[in-house]
């Protein structure tokens, strides 16, 4: 008897961890179930706040910076139609005036349309404003030689973030739009390369 019992407790103490650790995976699963039930609740209730999507993110980047270069572009043409003395950068201002302001009217259409949280901004970035800032200051013939400069940057940079956004974007409709404006702001660099070439040859 003596040795029965001793037996049956070797027994229960061999199959004792065994019996813990599945209870004890059955109560991690039970509490995983639970914890991703109530995140997928969270995440139902408030989608864009918790959990904004990849797509989201980079249309909103997108546009916050496309946006940002339609303020400079129109704001320095303004400038530009009333101080610039050469009469091809006078015309170029006057040109940039009004693409810029019939490309932001398409990006606006297209932001609407994406159905995506997603402000356009009201004001450019830094860089840009201290650039919109320096040309406010210049006069005569360095004016016209900032302001082709200050285009050409801007461009370059914009055409770069454009091109791209129209092959992989993920919001259609501002791809679309995207699409539209990279082979406008390629005309647009190209004349402003052309005009800086007369200009230096002027100087």
């Amino acid at each position: 008897m003596q040795t029965l019992r001793k037996t049956s407790i070797r027994r229960w103490r061999r199959a004792l961890p065994r019996g813990l650790i599945v209870v004890g995976v059955l109560v991690l699963l039970a509490a995983c179930d639970r914890a991703s039930g109530s995140a997928v609740a969270v995440s139902d209730a408030h989608p864009a706040a918790i959990m904004p999507s990849a797509a989201n993110r980079a249309a909103s980047d997108y546009v916050d910076s496309v946006v940002g270069d339609e303020l400079f572009e129109t704001r320095t043409a303004a400038i530009a139609a009333s101080r610039a003395t050469d009469p091809d950068v006078k015309a170029y201002a006057r040109l940039m005036a009004r693409d810029y302001a019939a490309s932001r009217a398409d990006m606006t259409q297209a932001i609407a349309a994406s159905a995506q949280d997603i402000a356009p901004p009201v004001v450019m970035s830094d860089h840009l404003q201290s650039m919109l800032d320096e040309l406010g200051q210049g006069s005569g013939p360095n004016f016209d030689k900032t302001y082709i400069d200050q285009q050409i940057e801007a461009q370059e940079e914009t055409l770069g973030l454009t091109s791209a956004y129209a092959e992989g974007g993920a919001a259609p409709s501002i791809k679309a739009a995207a699409g539209r404006l990279a082979p406008q702001i390629q005309a647009h660099l190209d004349q402003a390369r052309a005009i800086e070439d007369a200009l230096n040859k002027k100087l």
